[in-house]
């Protein structure tokens, strides 16, 4: 929290070498993150950010173990309307700050399961800003290994 204002991020840690198949998890959930902040720019209905989630999950073999959606706004609160996500028709306008958090699931119990157990997401946040967007954060998306 910065004067009243929330930060919100995530970065994926493993404890130990990761596997190949976590190697190759965390890669999706990189370059999902960062196609779906490529598509940030004022005028475009949030849904459609939305859209390149299921393209780049569906390109990649996850989107039958993504989360349905993208993110959610960030403010006041860490977490504020509007959802990122599918079906909302609300156009992104310059200064919404929200985060890109396209997430992928391997737990247990969900049917057909990835062998390895745990969640994958990188999360950042943005701004919209007139012409595009601008990252605000700024911390390297690599695996990290414990």
């Amino acid at each position: 929290v910065y004067r009243d204002y929330y930060a919100d991020m995530i970065r994926t840690a493993c404890i130990g070498q990761p596997t190949e198949q976590q190697k190759k998890m965390h890669k999706i959930a990189v370059r999902c993150n960062r196609e779906c902040v490529k598509a940030v720019k004022p005028g475009i209905k949030i849904s459609d950010i939305d859209d390149v989630r299921q393209r780049v999950q569906k390109e990649d073999g996850v989107l039958e173990y993504a989360f349905a959606g993208v993110g959610h706004g960030i403010g006041l609160t860490m977490h504020e309307l509007p959802r990122i996500g599918p079906g909302i028709k609300d156009v992104l306008k310059p200064g919404m700050v929200f985060t890109v958090e396209p997430g992928i699931t391997m737990m247990i119990g969900h049917e057909p399961p990835i062998p390895e157990v745990g969640t994958r997401f990188v999360e950042d946040a943005v701004v919209v800003t007139e012409d595009g967007y601008r990252e605000l954060t700024r911390i390297d998306r690599e695996l990290f290994i414990a």
